[in-house]
């Protein structure tokens, strides 16, 4: 209170009035200052409604659609079905597996080739592919007395001919060619090749050469059985190491 009482007298000296004039200066003033905070409050926006005003508000303006649960994304949860089809360990319809490579494989090429030497392929490549890496044939190289088609093996050797060498080394190429497993050709052997089957002598192969010479090439082994001195038993020991 006497704190009051010598502001009041502070501003009744400033402005040398009596006490009554001070006093209602004073009322004046602590009226303009509540004026001053109701409109600084009214100032101030109103916070935000509530969840559940706002629920209430849509429900009341918008309709049932405004009430509708949001459908929960089922994109690669656990529990979805496009989760539960793909089992681990195997690929995704999106992501197929890669088929296997093939095996690569080492051949040695000589004879009649650009670059004679040992060259890479792949256990599905045929002879023409080895040779085709080796460079290629040149001129004079006798393919002919190759099976071009034959799948190559690792660690063989294939051997291209000149078409002027003779029986030995022709005989040569067919054995390189032949391989320990791999049939002999009744129409692109000689008579050395020949020789090397089971039941064939230098007579029966002569025979052949001279049966292949009359009438065309073979069109099936068992055609063999119309070459003089070939039987049944001389035709099942040879089925498996010739082809046409």
């Amino acid at each position: 209170m006497a704190q009051w009482q010598e502001h009041l007298e502070v501003v009744r000296g400033a402005l040398r009035c009596t006490r009554a004039e001070g006093l209602a200066l004073a009322v004046l003033a602590t009226g303009a200052v509540a004026v001053l905070g109701v409109v600084l409050w009214l100032a101030v926006p109103a916070d935000e409604p509530a969840a559940g005003d706002t629920l209430g508000d849509a429900a009341e303006g918008e309709g049932p659609e405004a009430l509708a649960p949001t459908a929960p994304d089922r994109t690669g949860s656990e529990g979805s079905p496009d989760a539960q089809e793909a089992s681990p360990g195997q690929p995704s319809a999106s992501s197929p597996a890669e088929p296997a490579q093939p095996a690569p494989v080492t051949v040695h090429v000589s004879g009649h080739v650009a670059r004679p030497g040992v060259v890479t392929v792949t256990e599905d490549d045929r002879v023409a592919d080895a040779i085709g890496a080796a460079g290629g044939a040149v001129d004079g190289a006798d393919l002919e007395a190759l099976n071009l088609a034959r799948i190559v093996r690792d660690g063989e050797r294939v051997h291209v001919p000149h078409v002027d060498d003779d029986a030995a080394a022709r005989a040569k190429a067919n054995a390189d060619a032949a391989g320990d497993d791999q049939p002999v050709s009744l129409n692109h052997a000689d008579a050395a090749a020949l020789e090397e089957l089971p039941g064939v002598g230098e007579v029966t192969a002569q025979r052949i050469l001279d049966h292949r010479d009359a009438h065309g090439e073979f069109t099936a082994v068992d055609e063999l059985l119309e070459v003089p001195g070939i039987g049944e038993a001389t035709l099942e020991q040879l089925r498996d190491h010739l082809v046409p």
